[in-house]
């Protein structure tokens, strides 16, 4: 290291100073509190660096600055504070989390209009360690880099940076493949609670019954680290897969057979009540769930693209879920950062695991429940999804159990809000998927009933999934259709056969 004390430092006065009136100004909607002054801003990063030192290890910084933001201000819309960050990422720290301060330098140059310098610095840049570089340093170039792109904020997308969109190599693009996927199913109760058994030899006749009556997918849940007991988790309590547990080898053997079958193989992490209903944005829980991703996505690195990653099922709890028990409401600021969040950390723990993982098609869920309502607040615009919604491997995935009165186990068919509402729904996700230029799996859907069994085996009911099968095909969308062989069931317990002939009728031409 060689001449650190002359590095860029900016003094905490001249911080404050230019932080006046920043709240004021701030383009998005704050939540709770008011937004971050230039002082606290420079507090956070501070945190951020304190927290970072101790764990020795950089890579932790730039999530531990990013969340710190995020649960100061509790926004709505964190789009700008989300590109600050972005920016002190990308040019603080390299791929291997280690700091650029010349990169940090020549982009605050550019976002003050100054004409760009040291190209050739750049190019010949030396990476250095994060906790090798003073912590001034740091403090200084985050803040400034946080305030500039702050304030140019004042118009939507104005002089932002856009990362640069994934090219594709081949046909294998999230909309090549989720228009591909086109019809599926759910392997339900199994792997993810182990209401049913959990072996190759009991789930095959399902498999087979469905590839036949031609579905093109599966969608297997897993819980990994509970709703099993505690010594038969997947997945210790640090997020380490066991993969030499026997229900692991079953759900490859699984995996192996839906592939050879030809079919697309949806892989989520499903109940994880671990994580949603505790999730507070510190690294522990970055840590384990990032952890648990490297893992997963480590084993199957060298699977075909048919193996598609989805990051976690249905956020709720911390993340947003609708009505009582105390959670916070899927529209609350801290509950959709906090889901953005969490897809953010399994969708960078996936790709840098590298092998085919790097263009694996990776899903990401809205909050409440994963509710096609909550499209538009979750993922309001391209750069509030993971790589910037630039990925062209990246897809999002929604349910429907809308309206509940009827969907639900407890509904009835005297709730059926009509063709037009079930189908004006999906079209609404469609328009929102088009303009993300991001394909929509709709990963659940379905009619149950816990007692009145008969409606099921109805037109009316019949009628639901065809519409909701037919719609969302014509929007260039796939399906995956709940199946549970309960409330929801779609196949008898064996897999001999179809019940209420609903299956059928969605597919028939």
């Amino acid at each position: 290291m060689k001449n650190n004390s002359r590095r860029p430092f900016i003094k905490k006065s001249s911080i404050v100073a230019m932080g006046a009136g920043l709240a004021s100004s701030l383009p998005y909607p704050i939540y709770g509190s008011v937004a971050p002054s230039a002082t606290s801003l420079l507090k956070l990063v501070k945190q951020a660096k304190r927290s970072t030192s101790k764990t020795n290890g950089p890579c932790h910084f730039r999530l531990q600055l990013k969340n710190l933001i995020i649960m100061q201000s509790q926004l709505k819309a964190a789009t700008c504070l989300t590109l600050a960050t972005r920016v002190v990422v990308r040019y603080l720290l390299s791929v291997d989390r280690c700091c650029n301060l010349l990169a940090a330098k020549r982009m605050a140059a550019q976002r003050n209009g100054q004409p760009s310098t040291g190209n050739r610095q750049l190019t010949n840049l030396r990476r250095i360690p994060l906790k090798a570089i003073p912590t001034r340093s740091i403090l200084g170039l985050a803040t400034l880099i946080l305030l500039v792109v702050l304030f140019s904020c004042a118009k939507e997308d104005e002089g932002m940076p856009t990362p640069t969109p994934t090219t594709p190599t081949d046909e294998a693009t999230a909309t090549a493949i989720i228009e591909s996927m086109s019809t599926g199913f759910n392997l339900g109760n199994t792997f993810e609670n182990g209401n049913n058994a959990t072996t190759l030899a009991s789930v095959k006749p399902i498999i087979d019954l469905y590839h036949n009556a031609g579905m093109k997918h599966i969608r297997i849940p897993v819980t990994w680290m509970d709703r099993y007991t505690a010594g038969d988790h997947l997945a210790d309590d640090d997020g380490n897969v066991n993969y030499e547990h026997t229900r692991f080898k079953e759900l490859v053997k699984v995996i192996d057979y839906a592939l050879s079958l030809d079919m697309y193989v949806v892989l989520n992490t499903h109940h994880e009540h671990w994580l949603k209903d505790h999730y507070d944005g510190t690294e522990a829980f970055d840590t384990k769930f990032a952890n648990l991703w490297t893992g997963i996505a480590t084993y199957f690195k060298d699977y075909p693209n048919k193996l598609i990653f989805e990051v976690l099922n249905e956020p709720e709890g911390k993340l947003g879920e609708w009505g009582s028990g105390g959670w916070p409401s899927p529209t609350s600021g801290l509950a959709l950062a906090y889901t953005r969040m969490v897809n953010e950390i399994g969708y960078h723990a996936i790709r840098e695991t590298g092998g085919e993982n790097e263009t694996r098609i990776i899903m990401v869920a809205t909050n409440g429940q994963g509710n096609e309502v909550m499209i538009e607040e979750v993922y309001p615009s391209k750069t509030s999804l993971p790589g910037g919604g630039n990925d062209a491997y990246l897809a999002i995935q929604v349910h429907s159990y809308n309206p509940w009165a009827f969907c639900g186990h407890t509904g009835s068919n005297s709730a059926w809000p009509g063709t037009s509402t079930i189908e004006e729904a999906i079209k609404k996700v469609g328009v929102h998927s088009k303009f993300l230029g991001v394909p929509v799996n709709y990963g659940e859907f379905g009619v149950g009933r816990q007692t009145n069994t008969a409606e099921r085996n109805t037109d009316l009911v019949r009628g639901y999934y065809k519409t909701f099968a037919t719609t969302t095909l014509s929007e260039n969308m796939s399906y995956s259709v709940w199946d549970d062989r309960g409330w929801f069931g779609l196949v008898t317990g064996n897999g001999s056969g179809f019940v209420n002939n609903i299956v059928p009728t969605m597919l028939a031409e």
